[in-house]
């Protein structure tokens, strides 16, 4: 009983701040809680942009120093700077020439801190992280990046990583997919540049930038993963231009041995798709509907296949084929594949798709 009375007597010391340990007490209402940091590369040194605050009142801040983790610091501990909160920072920006130069220090630091977090977002931009941050006023970038996770998905031509996740795949040493931003033109009468838009994927092999994939590349690539959550294509129809919602999407890999020697790789594509645009056409009617899925999987099928070459004509299996061909047969793929970053430029690859049209979106259709 007398144990007990003392450990709370204790707990009781511990909550009134009487066991002469001090805590450091921070303002809530001063603190500068960073939304979205930027890594530019500039000279020999790295450069930190922040936006802080949110509703309309974003502040950029800016720091230099020899590394990523320095410049937080000194952005963390600067006057001009304010009491820079990190814990929820959504999105980590790295500027394409700080990405050539190497990634795997910047996601090291974010895994390692007690501050930052490992679920905010990456993105390689096309050009200076920091003028994507300066690029949207007093509004603040963040929001417009928030969307652009949901926008992206539904375009099917990018998708988002996480810190975590890039950490673990520079640790496997192969090479992945980092989701791409760009700045374009507005194409207003001022000339101005907008906000940042999907650039669709960056190639990351030995921790660096290689290179960006085409938008019909990053859509080939987003279908081959089965991380495709929808999108809407524009083909020709019998009567005209067709548009169709694509619902549903999924690519097998048919491996095909001899010997005791993977001789080739046939890629299955199945999509789903709605009709929501048949100009001059009824949907409705068999033969339209037959044209409409043939012209949709043979867009995605050159889709696929435009990611396949690029892959192969510079052998980096961005594309994780290896991988997923050694989870379906561990054994018989080691054996069959021997030397796989040599073998898969020069292996025979054939796309093959096909597309059902699953609604017209007819009034009185019958829902299926």
């Amino acid at each position: 009983m007398k144990r007990a009375a003392a450990v709370l007597a204790a707990a009781a010391l511990l909550l009134t701040g009487c066991s002469g340990v001090r805590l450091k007490y921070r303002d809530l209402a001063k603190l500068q809680i960073v939304r979205t940091l930027a890594v530019d590369r500039e000279g020999g040194g790295v450069t930190v942009t922040a936006e802080a605050g949110e509703d309309g009142g974003a502040k950029i801040y800016t720091v230099s120093a020899a590394s990523f983790g320095e410049a937080v610091h000194l952005m963390r501990t600067a006057p001009e700077c304010g009491d820079t909160f990190f814990a929820h920072t959504e999105h980590l920006l790295i500027g394409e020439a700080a990405a050539k130069e190497g990634i795997e220090g910047i996601i090291d630091f974010v895994v390692r801190s007690t501050e930052m977090r490992m679920d905010a977002d990456v993105f390689i931009v096309r050009g200076d992280g920091e003028k994507v941050l300066k690029s949207a006023g007093e509004g603040g970038v963040s929001d417009f990046l928030s969307f652009m996770k949901d926008y992206a998905a539904r375009e099917g031509s990018s998708y988002m990583t996480d810190c975590a996740d890039a950490a673990a795949e520079i640790e496997e040493g192969g090479a992945f997919l980092l989701s791409a931003l760009e700045l374009r033109r507005s194409g207003d009468i001022t000339g101005s540049e907008a906000l940042a838009f999907d650039g669709g994927l960056a190639v990351i092999s030995g921790g660096k930038l290689q290179y960006f994939l085409t938008e019909e590349e990053a859509r080939g690539a987003v279908l081959i993963e089965n991380k495709f959550r929808g999108g809407v294509v524009t083909v020709p129809g019998p009567g005209g231009e067709a548009a169709l919602r694509l619902t549903a999407a999924k690519v097998r890999l048919n491996p095909v041995y001899e010997s005791e020697k993977l001789v080739s790789l046939e890629l299955l594509g199945e999509m789903e798709a709605g009709v929501i645009q048949a100009e001059g056409a009824d949907p409705k009617d068999a033969g339209t509907r037959e044209a409409l899925e043939r012209a949709a999987a043979e867009r995605e099928a050159e889709a696929i296949l435009l990611a396949v070459k690029r892959a192969q004509t510079t052998g980096l299996d961005f594309l994780g084929l290896g991988a997923e061909l050694y989870r379906q047969s561990p054994v018989r793929f080691t054996g069959a594949a021997g030397n796989w970053e040599e073998l898969f430029p020069e292996l025979p690859i054939t796309v093959t798709a096909a597309c059902r049209v699953a609604r017209t979106y007819e009034l009185g259709e019958e829902l299926k």
